[in-house]
């Protein structure tokens, strides 16, 4: 629930930060759960990518995502992101991903 909550949330209260290379979003929504709330800042910079985030659920229950990619060639990724679950818990996860993109 706290995942789908930070990616689907948080981005559609959307506040920019005064720098160009970097956007922290905020969201703060309340179901018959409890109030939930997630911050995500996004930092771009040549060839490289960053994301810090977190969600506060009911009873300060937290979830925080830690990420980082860097571009090894066009339209190619290699990265590492580490999740911090509400019980203190860590996984690590990294990989390369290819993307294409459709330009209109």
């Amino acid at each position: 629930m706290l995942t789908a909550m930070a990616a689907l949330l948080v981005p559609s209260f959307a506040t920019a930060s005064a720098s160009p290379q970097s956007r922290t979003t905020r969201a703060e929504v309340t179901t018959e759960r409890g109030t939930y709330s997630g911050e995500r800042t996004v930092t771009r910079d040549e060839g490289t990518r960053t994301v810090d985030a977190q969600i506060v659920g009911p009873e300060g229950r937290s979830r925080s995502k830690s990420a980082e990619a860097h571009r090894i060639a066009p339209g190619e990724w290699e990265g590492e992101r580490t999740v911090t679950g509400p019980n203190g818990q860590t996984r690590k996860q990294q990989g390369t991903v290819t993307m294409e993109r459709n330009r209109r």
